[in-house]
């Protein structure tokens, strides 16, 4: 018996062994508008990353259908590509085990056929915004609001160099080195003025533009408590004097923690765009390096944990 075992366990591993190889693959790439129209002359490419590490890479116009194909040889995945200028770039990979390496089927193709239909999207009219990643700062304690300034990106003063409240932060955290099912963070913004939050999904997970052209006029909440990993995209409208002003966060907002030799150092992240303008224009222009596109800073806000008491001034309610 162990024998059969032994020889049934070889046969799988040498069949599986031969699966894993580069094989012939045929990819087509068909672009098109969100109405459906192909997209003319749009510059598309497919790589092909095969067993010994390396990679091919082709390119070229799709035709007057909007087809582009490729062939090459791949062990389990491709990347595609596509743009043309006034167009958002889309970029997409393909991870393909199931296809190529199916253990309980026989035969397998000799070529691997892969259709994929991309959408892109149309640059409209894009405008300067606010954008950061925030900058490095601490606040004195866990379990207290501090107001925070959307458009500063940063803690109101005396904690960091805000000057309008938009939003309560409230940060909550819990340690325990011996038993880490006990770990926990929590974040909870409270919006003022009429101001709110409202949660919203990608579009087109592959195109630059991923989110909506607009945000909405309404359906947002005044507080929130984001489910850490899950919520990463947020519309968001604050008020500034007399006018409403929109914006929208990507990839994640949210409190991180980390160790080391600050063990219980909590960070909080948010990587928000805000609109100057007063409409709800969400097409960021990436060509203005000026004061309003990409204010640099480090990636997190830094939350110190344990803490001092907290003072009670400054972006306190």
């Amino acid at each position: 018996m162990r024998v059969c075992i032994c020889l049934c366990w070889l046969a799988l591993s040498v069949g599986c062994a031969e699966q894993y190889v580069d094989h012939d693959a045929e990819v087509t790439l068909t672009v098109k508008d969100e109405w459906g129209v192909p997209v003319e002359d749009a510059m598309a490419s497919v790589s092909f990353y095969r067993e010994d590490g390396s990679a091919e890479h082709l390119k070229g116009l799709v035709d007057v259908d909007g087809v582009f194909q490729a062939h090459g040889r791949t062990r389990s995945a491709f990347k595609y590509y596509a743009e043309k200028e006034g167009w958002y770039g889309l970029v997409g990979v393909k991870w393909s085990h199931r296809e190529f390496h199916d253990f309980y089927k026989r035969p397998q193709p000799k070529i691997f056929r892969q259709s994929e239909e991309i959408i892109m999207r149309k640059v409209v009219c894009p405008v300067p915004m606010y954008v950061r990643e925030v900058s490095s700062s601490q606040v004195p304690s866990l379990k207290a609001p501090y107001g925070w300034d959307f458009i500063k990106s940063d803690w109101v003063a005396p904690y960091g160099s805000g000057e309008v409240v938009d939003a309560y932060v409230t940060i909550d955290a819990g340690f325990d080195r011996k038993n880490r099912e006990n770990n926990f963070t929590k974040l909870h913004i409270f919006f003022l003025n009429g101001g709110g939050i409202q949660k919203t999904k990608k579009v087109d997970s592959d195109s630059e533009l991923f989110l909506e052209y607009l945000a909405p006029i309404d359906g947002y909440q005044e507080e929130i408590v984001p489910d850490r990993g899950h919520d990463l995209f947020y519309f968001v409208k604050i008020k500034r004097g007399d006018r409403w002003l929109y914006g929208k966060i990507v990839n994640g907002l949210g409190v991180g923690r980390s160790g080391g030799k600050k063990y219980g150092q909590v960070r909080f992240y948010i990587n928000c765009y805000i609109n100057p303008d007063g409409t709800r224009n969400m097409e960021c222009d990436t060509s203005n390096k000026g004061d309003l596109y990409r204010l640099k800073g480090t990636r997190g806000i830094e939350v110190y944990h344990p803490t001092a008491e907290s003072s009670g001034v400054g972006g306190q309610p």
